[in-house]
């Protein structure tokens, strides 16, 4: 498990990875803008928080906290296809309610997709 200082420097790598920048993450989430600043200080932010940062860089909370590692063997996420990156910029460019709607969809469209596989 990772301590709040390393959390906060993945969270810092998957969002430059991105394209993004950590304070745009933070407020397009809701959060304070101080919440990776008190990571490098030491706090862990809540379980809520760090699942919203989670949904944000569609990974798990156990990914952040160090629980688990990604799927692939290089220990990166796979490179997203053409059709991927759009949809990820659509849910990135909604906010509120629309974003929640958005990461629900795809939540279902998820679990419909584990399901048929099985």
């Amino acid at each position: 498990m990772y301590t709040p200082k390393e959390s906060a420097e993945l969270i810092e790598k998957l969002v430059k990875k991105r394209g993004a920048n950590t304070k745009t993450m933070l407020i397009e989430c809701g959060l304070s803008e101080r919440v990776i600043s008190n990571m490098k200080a030491g706090s862990m932010p809540s379980a809520d928080k760090m699942a919203t940062i989670a949904s944000y860089l569609a990974v798990s909370s156990n990914f952040l906290l160090g629980i688990e590692k990604p799927a692939t063997p290089e220990r990166e996420q796979p490179a997203l296809t053409e059709h991927q990156r759009l949809v990820q910029e659509v849910i990135d460019r909604a906010q509120g309610k629309s974003r929640e709607a958005l990461l629900a969809i795809i939540g279902m469209m998820d679990h419909i997709e584990n399901q048929s596989s099985q």
